[in-house]
Formats: C-alpha cells, sequence, structure tokens
C-alpha cells in the first residue's frame, strides 16, 4: 500500500517560483512509513483505523487494479470515481490523496517547490531559512477568516507548528485568495497523513483551481472550485445549497422559514468547518476523499445527506423554535456509510449547479443595488472573522532595520483590518535627503491619483542627544571603537500612520495610529482610546465573575484614569513640524523641517514614555514605508 504515485488529473503550473533555495527542513524528511501511513504529524490516532480497513488496505484491496498516472481525460473515470466515493483504504491515503489533485506530480517534478516557498515567505536579507527549520514558529497566523482546527483535528505540537507554517506559505503566494475559511481545516486534516511538502502541494493546487474556476460542479476541464476563495464567492455558495435544498427537500426549507430558521448560517458552520464541527473524524476523512477528486460540490450533497436524515426530526410538530433545529443539525450522529450512500446517490445535475450558480448571482447584485448587504459572515465558533496576515515583501532595504525580528514585530503589531502584502520604502533620508518638505511632496507626488490613501511605517534610527542638542556618546581615539558604541547607542522607534504624512495644519487620521520602539527594546504603544475600549469589553465579558474587592477598586480607579487621558492628537502635519500623539509632555514624536533633530515625550494619546533614553535625538535615518 506504500507505492509511489507520479501523476495526477491538475498540472501544478504559476504561484511561488520553481527552483533555488537550500536542501530539505533538517528534522522533517517525510511521512513515516509505517502500516497506516499516519503522519509524524499526528497525535492521537485513536479510532481512526479498524480491522476491516486494514484488511481490505493489504487482503482485498480494489486500488491495486487503479493504474497511475491517470490519464488525460479519465480523472473522473466512473471506476475511479466509484472507488473514491467507497473510501479510500487508510493506509493509501498518504499516497492517493495527492495522486487525486497532481501534488506527487508537482513535488515530483519541482523538487525545490516547497523550499522556494518557505524561502519567500520567511527569508530575510543574509538569513538561511532552510536551515532554521526548527526554529520558525510564526507569530501570527493567517487563518484566512476561519480558526485554527486543532480543538478538532488533534495534531501534535510541531503538526500545529507545520500547519502554521504551511497557511503562512499559502497566504504569501496566494494573495488574491481573500476569504477561504475551510483552508486551515483542509490543511489540518492533510496533515494527518501527509508531510509538509505533500500538504503544501495539495493545499497550493486546490487554491489554483480556485483561482481559475467558474463552477461547482465538475466539467470537462476539472475546473470547479474546491473552497469560495472570496467573501462572495462563499454566499454564491450557500446561496446555491439554499437552492438545492429547496428543489430536493422544499419541507426544510418551508419549515426554516416558519421558525425563522437562517438556514445558511448552519451550512456556513458547516463548509467552514468541513463538517468537523458537526461530524466525527472518521466521516470527514471520508469527505475529504471525494472532495479532492470532486471538489466543493461533495461538500454541498454531504450537506443535502444531512438535512434528508434529519427531515423528520426537523419537520416534526414537536419542533418549533430556530434554537430546536440548530441543535438537530450542529450535533449529528448517522453512520458514515449511511450518510455517504445518500450524499452520492443524489441527483444533481451540471446544468442546475450552474443555474443555481447564476441565480445567486442575480440576488447578489439585486440585494447590493438596494443597498443591503451581500454576505452571510457568520463563522465557525461565532465571533470576529481573523484578518489576513501576509509576510510581506519588503521592496528594498532598510538602513533603519538590520535585525529582521524587528521586521516581524512589525507585522504582527500591524492591525487585522489591514492586510499587507508588500512593504515599499518611499522616501528616506540617506537617497532623498534631511528635509521635511521634500518628504511631503514626494508623498503628494507618489500618492496624486489615488483615493484612497494607503497606511505607512515611519521608520527612526536615532541617538540619544543633550540639552544642546550634541550627540551623547562618549568618545574615543579609535574609530572603530567609536563606531561601535555608536550602534550599541542606537534607538529604533516609529509610528504606524493610517494615513500618509501631508499638511493639515491640525490632528487627523483615527484609533489605529500607535507608536513603538523596536531597539534596544521591541515595545507597542497603541491609542489610549483604544486600550479603553479592550478594557471596557474586557470589564464587560468578566462583569458576571466574581471579584475581591480590592481587585475591583483598582480597576475602576485604573478605567477613570484611561477615560481622563484619552484624546484623538495622532498625527498633525505641518510646515515646520510633524507631530504624532500629544496631550501630555509634548508628542510622541516631532520630527523637525531639518529632520536632523526631534524631540520625544510622553503622552496621553498612546500613553507611552520617551521613545529614546533622552527627549532631544539626533536623526541617524528616517525612512517612510507604505503598505500595500
Amino acid at each position: 500500500g506504500n507505492q509511489q504515485l507520479t501523476r495526477g488529473r491538475h498540472h501544478s503550473g504559476g504561484g511561488g517560483g520553481g527552483g533555488g533555495g537550500g536542501g530539505h527542513p533538517p528534522e522533517v524528511q517525510g511521512t513515516r512509513r509505517f502500516s497506516t501511513n499516519f503522519s509524524q504529524y499526528m497525535g492521537d490516532t485513536t479510532g481512526l483505523i479498524d480491522a476491516d480497513d486494514f484488511k481490505m488496505a493489504f487482503e482485498d484491496d480494489p486500488w491495486k487494479q487503479v493504474r497511475f498516472p491517470i490519464p488525460p481525460g479519465k480523472s473522473l473515470d466512473y471506476n475511479l470515481k466509484t472507488l473514491v466515493r467507497q473510501g479510500i483504504p487508510v493506509a493509501r491515503r498518504a499516497a492517493i490523496w495527492p495522486a487525486l489533485v497532481g501534488a506527487d506530480d508537482l513535488v515530483h517534478h519541482r523538487s525545490r517547490f516547497f523550499d522556494q516557498c518557505l524561502v519567500d515567505t520567511f527569508q530575510y536579507e543574509g538569513d538561511d531559512v532552510l536551515q532554521r527549520w526548527d526554529q520558525i514558529d510564526p507569530q501570527k497566523t493567517p487563518y484566512f477568516g476561519g480558526h485554527p482546527p486543532f480543538d478538532k483535528i488533534k495534531l501534535n505540537q510541531e503538526g500545529r507548528r507545520v500547519c502554521n507554517i504551511i497557511l503562512c506559505m499559502l497566504a504569501q503566494h496566494h494573495t488574491n485568495v481573500m476569504f477561504c475559511p475551510g483552508l486551515p481545516t483542509l490543511v489540518g486534516l492533510l496533515l494527518i497523513f501527509l508531510n509538509e511538502r505533500l500538504s503544501h502541494a495539495v493545499s497550493h493546487i486546490v487554491l489554483r483551481t480556485c483561482e481559475k474556476a467558474t463552477s461547482w460542479a465538475p466539467n470537462k476541464a476539472n475546473a470547479y472550485i474546491y473552497l469560495p476563495i472570496t467573501i462572495a464567492q462563499r454566499e454564491n455558495m450557500l446561496l446555491t445549497f439554499e437552492s438545492s435544498v429547496n428543489k430536493l427537500i422544499p419541507a426544510v426549507i418551508d419549515k426554516c422559514r416558519a421558525t425563522h430558521t437562517d438556514l445558511k448560517e448552519i451550512a456556513a458552520v458547516w463548509f467552514d468547518s468541513m463538517f468537523t464541527s458537526c461530524l466525527n473524524i472518521v466521516t470527514v476523512l471520508r469527505i475529504v476523499d471525494g472532495f479532492l477528486l470532486e471538489g466543493g460540490k461533495v461538500l454541498i450533497r454531504v450537506g443535502l445527506s444531512i438535512l434528508m436524515h434529519q427531515k423528520d426530526k426537523i419537520t416534526s410538530p414537536s419542533t418549533t423554535t430556530k434554537q430546536h433545529i440548530t441543535d438537530l443539525l450542529s450535533y449529528i450522529s448517522i453512520p458514515t456509510s449511511s450518510l455517504l450512500s445518500v450524499a452520492f446517490s443524489l441527483t444533481l445535475w451540471r446544468g442546475d449547479m450552474d443555474k443555481f450558480r447564476e441565480d445567486a448571482k442575480r440576488t447578489m447584485d439585486a440585494n447590493w443595488r438596494r443597498g443591503g448587504t451581500t454576505t452571510t459572515i457568520t463563522t465557525v465558533g461565532g465571533g470576529e472573522c481573523e484578518g489576513l496576515y501576509y509576510r510581506p515583501t519588503v521592496g528594498s532595504f532598510s538602513r533603519a532595520l538590520t535585525n529582521p525580528n524587528q521586521w516581524e514585530s512589525l507585522f504582527t503589531w500591524i492591525p487585522r483590518t489591514f492586510p499587507v502584502s508588500h512593504v515599499q520604502l518611499v522616501y528616506a533620508t540617506w537617497k532623498d535627503g534631511f528635509s521635511l518638505g521634500n518628504l511631503y511632496r514626494t508623498v503628494q507626488a507618489q500618492f496624486l491619483d489615488i483615493d484612497v490613501f494607503p497606511a505607512c511605517l515611519l521608520l527612526i534610527s536615532a541617538y540619544p542627544s543633550d540639552e544642546d542638542g550634541e550627540i551623547k556618546l562618549i568618545q574615543y581615539q579609535d574609530r572603530e571603537k567609536q563606531e561601535e558604541v555608536r550602534k550599541q547607542s542606537t534607538f529604533v522607534f516609529g509610528a504606524y500612520l493610517p494615513e500618509p504624512p501631508k499638511i493639515t495644519n491640525k490632528y487627523y487620521s483615527d484609533s489605529h495610529t500607535f507608536v513603538f520602539t523596536l531597539s534596544p527594546t521591541p515595545t507597542l504603544y497603541p491609542s489610549t482610546i483604544k486600550q479603553l475600549a479592550m478594557k471596557e469589553t474586557a470589564e464587560q465579558q468578566g462583569a458576571n465573575q466574581p471579584q475581591e474587592e480590592d481587585s475591583t477598586n483598582n480597576n475602576e480607579e485604573g478605567a477613570s484614569e484611561f477615560h481622563s487621558c484619552g484624546n484623538k492628537y495622532f498625527i498633525n502635519g505641518m510646515e515646520q513640524h510633524l507631530l504624532i500623539g500629544g496631550g501630555g509632555k509634548g508628542a510622541a514624536i516631532t520630527i523637525k523641517a531639518d529632520m536632523q533633530s526631534g524631540i520625544t515625550a510622553p503622552t496621553d494619546t498612546f500613553g507611552n514614555p520617551c521613545l529614546c533614553s533622552t527627549t532631544k535625538f539626533h536623526t541617524s535615518t528616517l525612512e517612510l514605508w507604505v503598505l500595500e
């Protein structure tokens, strides 16, 4: 059951680069080759295999009759489809899953593909990421609008780390995938059987196919959607599902309307979690078998099958509330064979699916023209959707930042509502000169034809200075020693600006603005307005929890202090000064017209101390980066 399959029905194509890079990650050489073929990333495997499955895999295995590679045009061959729908043996999934989408072909012909994607995502200048595979641990992971899958998929600690790494790599190389909440669960499920290279390759091909696909139903070109990759596509899938239910099980739709139950909300949780929210893991793995061959239509089939099995309970006179229906469809105990037998016996013609899709599009367009929303934003487990996070590519060299970890800190601090894929230098004193006026003019020319201004990062590398503006450094005759002391005395700090600097002569921007230090210690200072909002939210959530009298009094005093300090003095651009923050002993950062000297002070806007060891500082380097 461990034969190496070499080709599948999809071609890899595009995205992420093919050659280059170093060797394999040193501690992760591939999938373990024991009888069940679980990967080394799987923790608890209890219940994932039984004696009958093991016997089928090695004694009476119909997969022995299948020949790989799959010939062109035969990927949806009736015999192959029948075998997949009957279930792929546990011992064969490690070989067959990649073959169904062509991931083994990608890994075989582009052996450095994973390495190159890893380098593109995590490499910094002068940093050999392939040699520090064991140390890569993303500080913030993109879940594409979904949530971490680890509560349902029992990966070990290493498996969770690798899952997060793969998600970062996918976000980096598929920047037009704006919303795909089912992707984290899919990656987690793949890691049950596949190593990191094949899991990444399968996920990459799934997204590449979705980016070009136009239909939920399989067609001759095999170009159909696996998962929605935008909020609009997800809404279209939910409306398509609702139309399918209305055609095949109209009594369920009638009952949902009578109880004011939005079936799309329930289906959203199913699809976003790949059914791990309501079905056992063995059934989910059987669903993945069909999903990798037939795409997202399998998810619609399974959803319809659940409703058919629960139809009598849903339409029963005793079912009178929305909560009752939600409970019936949230905790499901249906035998796997029965559920999938009904799912794959349903008649869902491609023409009907395409018609439902076009009807859904017209419904969304009409709703948009009326001024309504076109999307359902319910997420698995409720709560706010996670924003996308990319490890942005840095467009040029920085003299202000010399440590790669400084960039990583900045990327972690950027608000979730501002996903970033590229950071580009637009102004630097070392190439554009020390002139605040020149900075304003450069920014104005850069964004002259843009209606919505992008966010920026202001980075400053500076030395402390005394009251007379002299640099406070111990003087040495030895130039090398003097340079070493100068580097050790450098302070690196700056600000995140939701809008670029401009002359306004009044304060502008919003509470997303923050200041920070990167050297000697990375520290974030968000606006006190945002801090207060977070504090009030935490207090409301803990209002019903008993607290000791002393701690309650302390919290009330702190809250009143925040109320008295918060202000909206975020950014103020003037001809002679650029001010960031205020309301305390000055501005958090004051940039003077000559840019060579500046002032930092504690402020009420951010609750920050001086960002340098002295109030006055001498600018060594100032850079303005635009976030795209």
